[in-house]
């Protein structure tokens, strides 16, 4: 009968509580009246009588899966449309409980109810009292057992389901974590929330086809998505969250935040600590193997979280990495196991596959996407004077590591990949190599390494060289991945090498050798108009000709050819004018920062072809370049970061490359994020004001930021 009900409304709802009603007193016989006056004597036969009845309706009558569509009906929805005295019997615990929970009813308990979208928050929510109950009997350490002994009620369930089933356990296991402390079921409890997320993965798509729908966690889907799943986002959203809940955190990662931090080191010196770190490179901790298994595994299942749940990936490294304590602990734990020995890494990978050990290469990629996230919004300030959460010292020995460990995955990948699952590898690599430029950058920006420390000592120069020119796959990624590893020297003579062999494909010849010129593209250019005229005739020239030898032809004031032999001298004075009339502030196509650096003016668009002017400049500055004539321009940090597509990237700091456009406005942002008095003694809004071209014009940094005030808790 209670299947085709749906709740919300009032003809239906008195329907659904009548129903519920009869549910309950039918299968509850402490509450009939006359088993009051009865005594003990009939509660025996009574309690078999009502099991038996509730067996009955769960065989027989499909009671949960009947309730399972008024659940969806009631709770597929924003807000819940079922009464807290409705839910609790609507989901079925009080008959599971009477019945003493056994295992077929705890089966279809977890199959038609538990797969219901956020049931168990809502349960939490309205019915407070039911949910402690269920901590009094331990109700979540049934649910494990049961999924644990009984794999197969895993089977056949869609994405959506099995995404509901993982966030309400998850969210059941994190409110009642003491109880699977208590009974030493934790990793038990992440074993089971390790076997459902796979089973996310179902009907998910690759793109956007006619047929997929979009779903708020797995991204485009094959199939259909139920309109009360949807419904229901932002509440599954609250569960999942508390993948990154500090109580549920550092239950999960004790054995990690357990240990000591290192102690306070008093070298003379950075490169005496080098040293010393290359020649106990071997040194590890004792851990226990039990302990090793516990931390990879907590591990695994996390990095499956961010394989599955791609479109809350960023939520979920953002919030575990704000346990700095965490990011800290987990360098230690690496540093125990691996001892900073790159080897070490790559024989757990070969291990791991060939003997079932412990992956313990799968800390240091968990370690490595949280410290991405951690170490990019920490300015200078907090990272290496304050040293917030690691030393300088630390620093510089993780980026000595994480530097041999990446030239190791990629010089040694034939040999690897022989041995190695090639996703363990490519896992390794992404993620390592991360982390490592954005050390890289830091260190760029404000360098805290000793000289030549980028260097890899381990490879000579002659060989790579040799295989680069041999066009050997593993040189040519090494230069592409890790080009601070060779020296500069040679880099520039790789490009001068790319610029030839450019030219020889293309049948150009070198400008300078008569023999080899090719033909040329002429340009006549007035002395009045050099930036005119050399747009007009040069912005659609092909990239070939343009590569190419191009003869430029000035005309004085007077209107008469200048005399003049093109052997790149006038060429190249022909680029110089270009380059400073394009470049002066007074044209409003660049501007000059306070401190002398250049980046495009936000009033360009006064220029009606800015954009194409802003193109034959570049066009003009890459042919300076392919010709080896040098052109110094200071572009500002933030600028050259922005051609580098940097600024959608987690290695990009906003806040640290202000300094490069506005030192000053650098400088009050970074006395709002550090102040320790009250921020809002200073009046501040999240909105700025520019002067443009005479005007004052307020632009809002969040919907509504001119009226929202700054304040300690949300600058």
């Amino acid at each position: 009968n209670l299947q085709g009900l749906k709740p919300g409304k009032p003809k239906e709802d008195r329907l659904i509580s009548v129903y519920l009603n009869m549910f309950i007193t039918f299968t509850d016989y402490t509450l009939w009246k006359f088993t009051l006056k009865a005594g003990d004597a009939l509660k025996p036969t009574l309690h078999k009588m009502c099991c038996s009845f509730i067996t009955h309706l769960v065989e027989k009558k499909h009671l949960y899966s009947s309730l399972n569509e008024l659940l969806l009906n009631g709770l597929g929805c924003s807000e819940p449309k079922l009464s807290r005295h409705m839910l609790p019997a609507a989901m079925g615990i009080r008959a599971l409980a009477l019945c003493q929970f056994p295992s077929p009813m705890m089966c279809l308990f977890v199959h038609h109810v538990l797969t219901v979208p956020a049931c168990v928050l809502h349960l939490h929510v309205l019915s407070p009292e039911t949910f402690a109950q269920l901590e009094k009997v331990s109700f979540v350490l049934r649910v494990v057992n049961v999924l644990n002994s009984a794999n197969c009620l895993l089977n056949g369930l869609s994405g959506s389901e099995a995404l509901s089933l993982f966030a309400n356990i998850l969210y059941m296991g994190s409110i009642h974590i003491k109880v699977l402390v208590e009974h030493n079921k934790l990793e038990q409890f992440l074993a089971v929330l390790y076997d459902i997320l796979p089973l996310c993965h179902a009907n998910k798509s690759s793109k956007q086809t006619t047929s997929s729908s979009w779903h708020f966690v797995f991204g485009w889907c094959k199939i259909t998505i139920d309109p009360r799943i949807q419904e229901s986002v932002n509440q599954v959203r609250k569960q999942l969250q508390y993948l990154w809940n500090p109580n549920f955190v550092n239950s999960v990662f004790a054995p990690v935040l357990a240990l000591s931090p290192a102690p306070v080191q008093t070298e003379k010196g950075i490169k005496f600590r080098l040293n010393r770190l290359s020649r106990h490179a071997n040194t590890t901790l004792q851990l226990k193997t039990e302990v090793l298994e516990r931390v990879c595994n907590i591990c695994s299942m996390y990095d499956c979280c961010l394989s599955t749940l791609q479109q809350m990936n960023a939520e979920l490294l953002t919030g575990l990495s704000c346990n700095g304590m965490l990011v800290c602990k987990m360098w230690l734990f690496i540093r125990g196991v691996f001892g900073c020995d790159p080897s070490k890494v790559l024989q757990s990978v070969q291990q791991s596959t060939a003997n079932c050990q412990p992956q313990l290469w799968r800390i240091l990629v968990l370690f490595c996407q949280l410290a991405l996230y951690l170490i990019a919004v920490q300015d200078n300030q907090e990272l290496l004077e304050e040293c917030h959460y690691f030393s300088v010292s630390e620093l510089i020995e993780m980026s000595s590591f994480l530097n041999r460990l990446v030239f190791k995955l990629i010089w040694s990948e034939r040999c690897l990949q022989s041995s190695s699952p090639p996703s363990a590898l490519s896992s390794l690599l992404t993620h390592s190599h991360s982390l490592l430029l954005l050390l890289y950058n830091r260190d760029a920006r404000k360098q805290f390494c000793p000289e030549d420390h980028w260097l890899i000592k381990e490879l000579k120069v002659s060989h790579f060289m040799s295989e680069l020119m041999a066009k050997k796959p593993y040189a040519v990624e090494l230069l592409q991945k890790l080009p601070h590893s060779i020296p500069h020297r040679q880099r520039v003579e790789i490009f001068h090498q790319t610029v030839s062999d450019d030219r020889k494909s293309l049948g150009i010849g070198n400008p300078r050798d008569h023999s080899s010129r090719g033909p040329a593209t002429y340009v006549t250019v007035h002395r009045g108009r050099v930036l005119e005229d050399g747009f007009t005739q040069l912005s659609s020239v092909p990239t070939r000709a343009l590569k190419g030898l191009i003869r430029v032809k000035f005309v004085n004031e007077q209107g008469l050819d200048e005399a003049g032999i093109d052997e790149l001298g006038v060429f190249k004075e022909f680029l110089e004018e270009i380059i400073k009339i394009a470049f002066d502030p007074g044209l409003n196509l660049f501007k000059v920062s306070s401190d002398g650096h250049i980046y495009p003016s936000p009033t360009s668009h006064i220029h009606d072809n800015h954009l194409a002017l802003f193109e034959f400049v570049g066009k003009m500055l890459g042919k300076a370049v392919y010709e080896g004539i040098v052109m110094e321009i200071p572009f500002a940090v933030f600028f050259l970061n922005q051609l580098m597509g940097q600024q959608n990237s987690v290695l990009y700091s906003s806040l640290d490359e202000l300094f490069s456009m506005d030192p000053e406005l650098h400088k009050s942002l970074s006395y709002v994020k550090h102040c320790e008095d009250d921020v809002s003694d200073l009046c501040l809004s999240f909105s700025w004001d520019e002067d443009f071209m005479g005007k004052v014009v307020t632009h809002e940094l969040v919907p509504g930021g001119s009226g929202i005030s700054v304040t300690n808790e949300n600058r």
